[in-house]
Formats: structure tokens, C-alpha cells, sequence
């Protein structure tokens, strides 16, 4: 009788280091977001320490287009808080000219009399 096995293709280094990397990417999302409430601040706080949609879609359980139009959102609310311009300040009295360089003194020898 003869029994068919199939074999898996060994798995090469790289699939391998892949691997571990999601792994790693996985904890250390977990531990980045420790305490934190709210989707929008765990997506910036993941996305701050350069995971991708893809790496933070796996820690919150999202799909990753859901979490790059996320992203997307709170980078431009970002932009748009940061752009407003502040409240003008009077701008300071320009000093007068005798006011911007003192007199010499009478008798400094660079009066030719």
C-alpha cells in the first residue's frame, strides 16, 4: 500500500524573519496603546512609533484600508490645527533716529573746526 505525502515547501529565512517581525509588531503594539483610550489616539500612537496600516490593522482589528483612511483623517485635523494662524501682536514702536543712535559728544576731534 502506498501513501501519497504531500510535502511543504521549506520554509526559506525570510519567511521566516516576516514572520517574526508581524509577531514583534504585534507586541509591541499592544504595549504602545497600554492604557490608552479612544481608536483615533491608539492609530496615532501606533503610527508615532512607524508602524504602518497594515502592522496597527492587526493590533486593533481593523482592516487596513479602514485604518489608513483613519490615519488620513487625523493627519489632516493635525495639519489643519497647526496651520491656523495666531492673533496678530501689535508690532512694537519703531524707535526715532535719535532715539536709534545716541549724539557724540561735543569735542570728539571728528569735527574739523
Amino acid at each position: 500500500m502506498a501513501t501519497n505525502k504531500v510535502e511543504k515547501p521549506a520554509r526559506t529565512a525570510v519567511d521566516l524573519l516576516t514572520e517574526i517581525s508581524e509577531k514583534l509588531d504585534n507586541i509591541l503594539g499592544f504595549l504602545a496603546v497600554r492604557g490608552v483610550e479612544g481608536d483615533d489616539e491608539i492609530v496615532l500612537r501606533l503610527a508615532a512609533f512607524g508602524m504602518g496600516p497594515k502592522a496597527i490593522s492587526r493590533v486593533t482589528g481593523d482592516s487596513e484600508n479602514a485604518v489608513g483612511l483613519r490615519l488620513m483623517r487625523l493627519r489632516r485635523k493635525a495639519d489643519q490645527k497647526t496651520s491656523k494662524k495666531p492673533a496678530k501682536k501689535p508690532a512694537a514702536k519703531a524707535a526715532t533716529p535719535e532715539q536709534a543712535s545716541p549724539k557724540a559728544p561735543p569735542g570728539d576731534g571728528t569735527s574739523s573746526e
